[in-house]
């Protein structure tokens, strides 16, 4: 029987050819492969012998791109410091209710580490990554957001 670091190397090239499929771009499907590589590792002990790897292998794919996808597709949050100019006619006013909303939440950011979290939620990470990234449990995570995003409500008047 072989194991699921045989079957990754095996099927190697395969992955290649699939990911390019997904990202019609050479360097991007090197990396939708490779990060699909390293979760197949990771979750080596999910693999069921009885069914097919490359099935497996597939949705794997697949729910990473998507992951890929919607974090490309988000309103893209640059952080708190970015105040970049917005071409409109409405110019003006909309830099001044960016610099506003920046503003109150960088007054939230000192009160509470909640707000770190809801910041890169914001970002396109979910829960797990942002645990991950900090090193506390999801609970907390879960609920960090949750008391950051009543902060922000709050003090951005959107009650």
């Amino acid at each position: 029987m072989n194991t699921v670091e045989q079957l990754v190397a095996e099927n190697l090239s395969w992955l290649r050819d699939m990911a390019l499929r997904y990202c019609r771009n050479g360097y991007d499907a090197e990396d939708l492969a490779g990060e699909t590589a390293e979760k197949l590792l990771r979750h080596r002990g999910k693999y069921d012998a009885r069914k097919s790897f490359r099935a497996w292998a597939l949705t794997i794919m697949r729910n990473t791109f998507i992951t890929w996808f919607n974090r490309r597709r988000c309103v893209p949050f640059t952080g708190l410091n970015d105040s970049s100019h917005v071409a409109s006619p409405y110019a003006a006013d909309q830099q001044m209710a960016i610099s506003a909303i920046l503003s109150a939440i960088r007054q939230c950011a000192r009160r509470s580490v909640a707000v770190e979290c809801v910041i890169l939620y914001a970002k396109g990470y979910n829960y797990g990554e942002i645990s991950a990234m900090l090193g506390i449990p999801l609970g907390t995570v879960m609920s960090r957001i949750s008391n950051g995003r009543k902060m922000l409500r709050d003090a951005l008047g959107l009650r």
